[in-house]
């Protein structure tokens, strides 16, 4: 009898990687912007900096906002989620020289986050997805080899003109930079227009007692 294994309540993540001709251009237009804040200043940030955190709206990065905004269109049709718009409400640079990382974390009162990354040295640190489920943990076994079934966390490398688009209350974190030269990304998130109006509203009918 063959054995049958179901992967039940999965948490989806979205990598899409941008084309040799597009990550060059967004990223130099990035790095534009970039170099314009930290000339001036920027905002001290777990090891690294920051940038201000609208950035969406900056002529800079216009492209790279329609390939965050064709991708998140892409992602909420594969969930199926009946939405009447969708914007980006926060987007902001972070720059990590050699060592620095950054702890676990959520971006709270948002439906989806992301990462692009302009500058992506090798060993440059690997954005880190944990475990959302505590039970699975409080018996933990010992195991011979390390796979989807047994592990807490989940990396991912990270590579130039790479996009990752994830839930955005899946715990993430980055590890520290051990790679030769600083780590650039973007970050960003994604809600829905119109929540309160729409998405907010009870699902069922007028009558329900509950």
């Amino acid at each position: 009898m063959t054995l049958q294994t179901l992967n039940l309540f999965p948490t989806p993540v979205w990598v899409r990687q941008l084309e040799p001709e597009a990550t060059a251009r967004v990223n130099r237009d990035a790095m534009a912007l970039i170099e314009t804040f930290r000339a001036t200043s920027a905002a001290t940030k777990a090891g690294g900096w920051a940038t201000p955190t609208d950035l969406q709206d900056r002529p800079e990065l216009h492209e790279l906002m329609g390939f965050v905004r064709e991708t998140a269109g892409e992602a909420l049709a594969a969930l199926a989620v009946e939405h009447d718009g969708f914007l980006v409400t926060g987007c902001w640079a972070n720059v990590k020289p050699r060592g620095a990382g950054h702890p676990s974390h959520i971006h709270p009162n948002n439906f989806l986050s992301g990462v692009y990354y302009v500058r992506a040295p090798e060993a440059g640190g690997n954005i880190v997805f944990h475990d959302p489920r505590q039970q699975p943990f409080l018996l933990a076994p010992r195991t011979r080899e390390r796979n989807l079934y047994n592990s807490r966390n989940a990396d991912l490398p990270a590579r130039e003109g790479m996009m990752v688009l994830f839930p955005a209350w899946l715990h993430h974190s980055v590890a520290g930079n051990s790679g030769a030269g600083e780590r650039v990304s973007i970050s960003f998130n994604i809600m829905f227009e119109r929540f309160g109006e729409t998405l907010a509203r009870p699902k069922w009918g007028a009558q329900s007692e509950d």
